[in-house]
C-alpha cells in the first residue's frame, strides 16, 4: 500500500496526455453515439412515449426523432425528469428561483424534492437551453465522468494507458448507458470521480510539521474538497450522495492506514472541507430537511427500505444478459410485443416498463468482471502487485455492495444504519 502522503506517483505525460485522454474520449463518445450527434436521433424519453396534450408528441417541434434505446426507466425520465427541466429553465429564465411547482396538484415544493436538480450548475445550463441540445448535456455526462475517472487514475500513479481505459469502462458502463436520460442518478455518477480527485488531493497536499492549524485547512485542496462535495450533494439523488460521501471516506481511511505522517491534517483538511462543501449546499439542505419531516414517504427512519434485496438468485442471470430479458423501444417481431403500442410503424412502451435492470443500477460489462477477477487473482497470489491495496479496496467496496443487495447477511446490515436505512440500495 502506498503512504497516504506520497502517492505511487502523478501519471505519464503531463498536460499533453490529459489534453490527448481528453480529446480521445471525445471521440470515442462520437462514434459511440453518432445517431445522436449527426443523424438527428434523440435520447430524451418522453419523444419514446406517444402521449401528452400536444397532438404533434412531445418536444417533436424540435426535429430529432427517438433513438432505439435499451433504456429500462422510461417512467422517471419522460414523465418526471424532461418536464422538470422544462420548468426550472422556464422559472430562471423570468428571474425567479425554482421554488414551487404550480402544475402539480395543488403546487408542490420544487427545489426541496432535491432529485429536481434544481440548484445544481451544469443542470442549470441545460435547463436554461433549449430542449434540441439536452441529448449534447447528457453525452457530456459521459466525457466529464471518463476525464475525471481517468485523473483520479493518473493521480495515484496508474500508466497513462490503465488509467485512460479505466475512465473508458466507467464512462461506457450501464450507469451511462442505460440510464443516460436518469440526471438525478448520472448527475450523481459525473461527479463521483471529481469527488474522489478531491481527496486524493487532501491526502497529496502535504503540510509541513512546523505548519499551524490555519495553514492545514486554508489550502487548495480544501476549497477543491469543499466544491466537489457541494457539487455532489445538489448533483440529484441524497440516496446515491451518501453512498459517494461514505466511499470517499473509506479510501480517506484506507489511505491513512498505510501513512506514517500528516494523518491529522488530512483528515482535518477532509473534514473541514466537507463540512464546507455541506454549508454551500445549505440552501438545497435546508428546504430538503424541511420537506423529510413535513411529509409522507416511503424512507422514514428504521424503515425496511434500507435492507430490501433482490427477488431471487435467478434474477442474477437477467442482470448479467440484459439484452436478452429486455427488449428495445422499437423491436421488429419480438415476443412481448403485447407490452408495446405501435404508432406510426414504430414500437412504443405505453406502461413505465423498467424491467430487472432498476435493481441493478447500471451494468459494467462482462469484460470489466474479467479484468476484476483476473486482477484479484494476481493480487492474491503475488504480493508485489504494485496496486495490490487499491485492487482489493475496490474490488472488497463492490462486492461488500453486491452482497447487500442479495440480501446476505451481516452485509444486509449496512440498510440498518442511521441514514442507510432510508436509502433504496439496489438502484442508487
Amino acid at each position: 500500500m502506498p503512504d497516504a502522503v506520497t502517492p505511487y506517483g502523478v501519471g505519464e505525460g503531463g498536460q499533453r496526455a490529459h489534453i490527448c485522454a481528453l480529446v480521445l474520449y471525445i471521440a470515442v463518445v462520437a462514434i459511440v453515439y453518432a445517431p445522436i450527434l449527426f443523424g438527428g436521433k434523440s435520447l430524451v424519453a418522453p419523444l419514446l412515449v406517444p402521449h401528452g396534450t400536444v397532438a404533434e408528441g412531445v418536444y417533436s417541434q424540435q426535429g430529432r426523432t427517438p433513438v432505439n434505446s435499451f433504456n429500462v426507466d422510461i417512467a422517471t425520465p419522460a414523465f418526471y425528469e424532461a418536464p422538470i427541466n422544462s420548468l426550472v429553465g422556464d422559472t430562471y429564465r423570468s428571474g425567479h428561483l425554482p421554488l414551487w411547482n404550480p402544475y402539480q396538484a395543488s403546487g408542490t415544493p420544487l427545489a426541496a424534492q432535491y432529485s429536481t436538480r434544481a440548484f445544481f450548475p451544469y443542470q442549470i445550463l441545460e435547463d436554461i437551453s433549449p430542449a434540441v441540445t439536452w441529448d449534447f448535456f447528457m453525452l457530456a455526462r459521459l466525457v466529464v465522468a471518463g476525464f475525471f475517472s481517468y485523473l483520479f487514475l493518473q493521480m495515484v500513479g496508474l500508466s497513462f494507458g490503465a488509467a485512460f481505459l479505466g475512465g473508458l469502462f466507467y464512462m461506457l458502463s450501464g450507469v451511462f448507458g442505460w440510464f443516460i436520460n436518469l440526471e438525478q442518478l448520472v448527475n450523481n455518477a459525473m461527479v463521483l470521480p471529481v469527488f474522489m480527485c478531491a481527496v486524493e488531493s487532501v491526502l497529496r497536499a502535504s503540510a509541513s510539521k512546523t505548519a499551524g492549524l490555519k495553514d492545514a485547512i486554508l489550502s487548495k485542496s480544501t476549497v477543491y474538497c469543499a466544491v466537489s462535495v457541494a457539487l455532489l450533494i445538489t448533483a440529484g439523488q441524497p440516496e446515491v450522495a451518501l453512498y459517494i460521501s461514505a466511499l470517499g471516506a473509506l479510501y480517506l481511511f484506507f489511505r491513512l492506514l498505510a501513512s506514517s505522517a500528516a494523518r491529522l491534517f488530512s483528515l482535518v483538511r477532509f473534514s473541514f472541507g466537507y463540512i464546507l462543501g455541506l454549508a454551500l449546499a445549505a440552501p438545497l439542505l435546508a428546504l430538503f430537511i424541511e420537506l423529510v419531516y413535513s411529509s409522507h414517504h416511503i424512507h422514514p427512519a428504521g424503515g425496511a427500505i434500507g435492507t430490501q434485496s433482490m427477488v431471487n438468485w435467478r434474477s442474477i442471470v437477467g442482470y448479467l444478459t440484459p439484452s436478452a430479458t429486455i427488449f428495445p423501444a422499437d423491436p421488429e417481431g419480438i415476443v412481448g410485443a403485447s407490452q408495446l403500442v405501435k404508432v406510426a410503424g414504430e414500437y412504443h412502451r405505453f406502461l413505465p416498463i423498467n424491467g430487472v435492470w432498476d435493481t441493478l443500477g447500471g451494468y459494467t460489462g462482462a469484460t470489466v468482471l474479467l479484468l476484476v477477477a483476473l486482477g484479484i487473482i494476481f493480487a492474491l497470489t503475488d504480493r508485489k502487485v504494485r496496486f495490490r491495496g487499491f485492487l482489493l479496496f475496490f474490488a472488497g467496496i463492490a462486492s461488500v455492495l453486491v452482497l447487500k443487495n442479495l440480501g446476505v447477511e451481516p452485509f444486509v446490515s449496512i440498510g440498518r444504519l442511521p441514514l442507510f436505512d432510508r436509502v433504496w440500495s439496489l438502484r442508487w
